[in-house]
């Protein structure tokens, strides 16, 4: 079967070819009791063969160890007796290995079991059977990425080195060019900027949108028409005259398509990140579920009768979730707000309202979305540098979205994360025995100095790029050059997008 070959449009740090590659979904991490061994699979006297579910990897990494030596004549087991002394070990084809540092963006996050396709997944120190775990993994060829920002195209070509990355503006790629490429699927993330509900909305007159209306004019003037297509900007994009010329041009040229308003919760991520989708095919039936007209809030692999429940349309005749007008932009609309008491044990702090309460409440509880322990860096001493400063800590404490590490919820991290403090996204509170009441209650009649002293008992930090990253469905392999800074790590990553809600459209696309 010929690979699909694909062309992506404002490729960033590649979160879209990642996507195609497939991603990993963490697993949850276990209690942390005193470590113990696996019990042993084989005896002193044999050597086994590779556990064909391919558990050896993931158990002999989560224990420190690589294998095989080059030495080694066969692979070794799962794991070795508990009286086999390191002697023994280093002569049956095991040796230790130095782990890479928690900084790097390379790091494997320590407790994060993860393992392609089948086979066991490692929690704390034991092996549990774990379900396949790719959202997208096809036979693809990304023939060519194009972007105009340098240090992106940096990150792009540290992690697809074998790529053709093109750093040159989409306006200045001629029809022929576009023809000799002979792609069959477009992947495109254009700028956000004109289309954002924060910023000035200018829509097509904005110069920003110069590129993607090139594209839309190209499209119908190829020699091949792609015979995919998948889009992904923010929400504010579906009520654009953008939109409007978009879904012209792809009726004109024959395409069926479906769109979406879609959050990482709806995967089980603990992170609030709404963002507009839309996937289209060519000459093909419609999608067996699509609702002509209807933006769809849920994935398709739901009950269908619930698709495009709880619906409101606006008077651009673009639907929404209901209650999500009247949520804030880092919220999404499987956290709709509903009016009701406060939990019990709960209270207001900072600057919240009741019905911003029960929302977190609802969340936190939700057994579907996972702990933010599952996408979290072990502490260690470099974490230092992600503690928020005083200042800022007495400054904005009324405006942070403070979040611990069995919270299930975290808001939409921003391009301004690490460097702005208020509606970029969670500070994490690393101090977990501590409640947020005796802290905050009663602080507006304290001195600065007292107000600092009970805040600095929360150990609040930011969440590190690695975190981020992991909360996106960037795989661990996936790093950043040396000389990219942690602000430019947290800008990049705030510009891109989650990986493992676009493997999951690209499948049901492909589907």
């Amino acid at each position: 079967m010929a690979a699909l070959r694909v062309l992506e449009l404002y490729s960033g740090i590649g979160g879209m070819h990642q996507a195609l590659k497939g991603t990993r979904q963490p697993g949850r991490a276990a209690p942390r009791p005193a470590p113990r061994r696996l019990p042993p699979l084989w005896t002193p006297s044999s050597r086994c063969a590779p556990d064909p579910r391919g558990a050896v990897r993931s158990a002999i990494f989560s224990r420190g160890l690589r294998w095989p030596l080059a030495s080694a004549p066969s692979p070794p087991c799962v794991s070795p007796p508990p009286s086999c002394t390191d002697a023994r070990k280093e002569a049956m084809g095991w040796e230790a290995a130095s782990l890479p540092s928690s900084r790097s963006l390379e790091a494997r996050p320590p407790h994060l079991g993860l393992e392609w396709g089948g086979g066991t997944r490692v929690e704390g120190e034991e092996a549990v059977p774990m379900e396949e775990t790719r959202e997208s993994c096809i036979c693809a060829e990304v023939v060519a990425a194009v972007d105009v920002n340098t240090l992106a195209n940096e990150v792009y070509k540290h992690n697809f080195p074998s790529t053709p990355l093109w750093a040159k503006t989409i306006e200045g790629i001629t029809l022929k060019e576009f023809d000799r490429l002979s792609f069959d699927m477009i992947l495109m993330s254009p700028p956000c900027q004109p289309f954002t509900r924060i910023g000035l909305q200018g829509d097509v007159s904005d110069p920003r949108t110069k590129s993607f209306l090139y594209i839309l004019d190209i499209l119908p003037r190829l020699q091949k028409c792609p015979k995919y297509l998948l889009l992904e900007n923010v929400k504010g994009f579906e009520s654009s005259s953008a939109r409007n010329e978009l879904l012209r041009t792809l009726e004109t040229c024959g395409f069926k398509y479906q769109e979406f308003l879609l959050s990482p919760t709806c995967l089980g991520i603990p992170n609030s990140r709404l963002r507009y989708f839309l996937i289209a095919k060519l000459h093909q039936e419609p999608f067996f579920f699509h609702v002509p007209g209807q933006i769809l809030t849920r994935l398709p692999d739901q009950n269908l009768e619930e698709l495009s429940k709880d619906k409101v349309v606006d008077k651009t005749g673009s639907s929404f979730p209901s209650g999500e007008k009247s949520l804030d932009s880092n919220t999404s609309p499987d956290c709709s707000s509903k009016k009701g008491p406060l939990p019990k044990g709960a209270f207001l702090f900072k600057l919240e309202t009741a019905e911003q309460m029960v929302r977190k409440h609802r969340q936190d509880n939700d057994p579907s979305i996972q702990m933010l322990e599952d996408f979290l860096e072990e502490e260690n001493e470099e974490m230092s540098q992600y503690f928020l400063a005083p200042k800022s800590l007495v400054r904005y404490a009324f405006l942070l979205d403070i979040v611990k590490p069995t919270c299930r919820r975290s808001t939409c991290f921003t391009k301004g994360y690490g460097h702005y403090v208020e509606g970029t996204g969670s500070v994490l509170q690393t101090a977990v025995d501590v409640e947020l009441e005796s802290v905050f209650k009663h602080i507006e009649n304290l001195t600065e100095e007292e107000k600092l002293m009970k805040l600095s008992t929360l150990k609040l930090r930011y969440f590190t790029p690695r975190e981020i990253a992991n909360l996106h469905g960037f795989p661990p392999e996936f790093g950043f050059p040396d000389k990219v800074s942690i602000k430019q790590c947290y800008r990049l990553l705030g510009n891109s997008l989650n990986v493992r809600v676009v493997a999951k459209l690209i499948s049901i696309l492909l589907g």
